[in-house]
């Protein structure tokens, strides 16, 4: 059986994960089909105005959640946003 903390995490990930698929216009039921692709992180972009929002919901909501401080908060977005975040448009140009 899980303990608080990780289902507190889990609750989390789940949350800001159905938010980074909905500001790219997947639904959160098309989640689990999407993320059994090999690289599925690297099939969609978010602009660089989306990526701020994103990163200002993720900061928000994690020191709401998880009840970090915003320097464990804003490492804690880098981490999510290396191995998961969707690619940034605004790079390739």
């Amino acid at each position: 059986m899980k303990n608080n903390k990780q289902n507190k995490y889990d609750k989390f990930f789940n949350k800001v994960l159905n938010k980074m698929f909905s500001m790219v216009g997947l639904q959160p039921k098309e989640k689990e089909e999407f993320v059994k692709q090999e690289d599925w992180f690297l099939k969609k972009e978010f602009n660089k105005k989306q990526c701020e929002q994103f990163k200002y919901f993720f900061i928000k909501e994690i020191k709401k959640d998880l009840k970090l401080n915003s320097k464990q908060a804003e490492n804690e977005y880098h981490w999510f946003n290396l191995g998961y975040g969707w690619k940034d448009s605004s790079s390739n140009n």
